[in-house]
């Protein structure tokens, strides 16, 4: 999966994207095993999530890239151009994504667009793996305390 965020709002967190993956079949899963951003001539960051986070990072508990929190399943970071090659992102191997996935990033100007590479390996599954993976997903309902 290949896309662009298009042009930054600058603002950490700020820019989000969902990318639909439910087929309305719980024994359908998805596994994240890559993911990179780029951008040309800026910084960017980015966080793969099985739920849609609201909100400005850093506030009320809303934190844009925290391995604590159940639902945010891979983090990536890019240089600036001519600051070095691209990056691989870090991927939580014990992902199972059943319904959709969220993205959300910034990039540290708003003059160029920043774009996203995801790769995902599909695999069918059980009906326990599916309603263990969806609890899991959804972090039983709530975001964890930072």
């Amino acid at each position: 999966m290949v896309g662009s965020m298009g042009i930054s709002s600058t603002t950490i967190g700020g820019d989000r994207k969902k990318l639909i993956l439910d087929d309305n079949n719980p024994k359908t899963g998805y596994r994240v095993v890559r993911f990179n951003i780029w951008a040309l001539d800026t910084e960017c960051h980015a966080t793969l999530s099985t739920v849609f986070e609201g909100g400005v990072s850093g506030s009320a508990g809303d934190y844009m890239m925290d391995a604590g929190d159940n639902t945010q399943i891979a983090w990536a970071s890019a240089p600036s151009s001519g600051s070095g090659p691209l990056q691989d992102g870090i991927v939580d191997p014990d992902n199972l994504i059943i319904q959709d996935l969220y993205i959300r990033g910034y990039a540290t100007s708003s003059s160029q667009p920043w774009n996203y590479y995801i790769e995902l390996e599909k695999y069918d599954i059980t009906d326990w793996q599916g309603a263990l993976a969806m609890v899991r997903n959804r972090a039983q309902g709530r975001d964890p305390e930072p």
